[in-house]
């Protein structure tokens, strides 16, 4: 094959060809799979914090609901940080408001709640 012989076209194509053949072979060398799960993770795992309730509804003898926060604040710190997710608030506001919202509906708290779990379970593979 005579290289003199080709068309515009042809020598477009075989540039073309050439450039994406240049571009896998840079995106392989420089692909890093541990940081690219390390990333996947992360981002799972704020999605799993952005579903967390934060707060835990019990259903008394009595009949009544009793709302529980989950958020506890370590000795020393100022920080609200939610037991189930690891959350870190540092407004004693925010993490009482968290409740309050849920306690007014407890329906939503079950449909939260069941996300939360199912990712959960999906995210820890449980």
């Amino acid at each position: 094959m005579d290289w003199s012989d080709w068309s515009f076209w042809q020598w477009l194509s075989a540039a073309f060809a050439l450039v994406v053949a240049i571009i896998g072979i840079k995106f392989a060398v420089n692909f890093d799979i541990n940081r690219y799960l390390e990333g996947r993770k992360n981002a799972q795992k704020k999605k799993l914090t952005a579903l967390c309730p934060h707060t835990e509804l019990r259903l008394l003898e009595s009949g009544e609901i009793l709302i529980e926060s989950r958020f506890h604040s370590p000795m020393g710190t100022t920080a609200y940080i939610c037991g189930q997710c690891g959350l870190v608030v540092h407004d004693q506001n925010a993490a009482l408001r968290v409740s309050q919202d849920w306690g007014s509906n407890p329906i939503g708290w079950l449909k939260a709640d069941k996300r939360f779990r199912k990712a959960y379970d999906k995210f820890y593979g449980i």
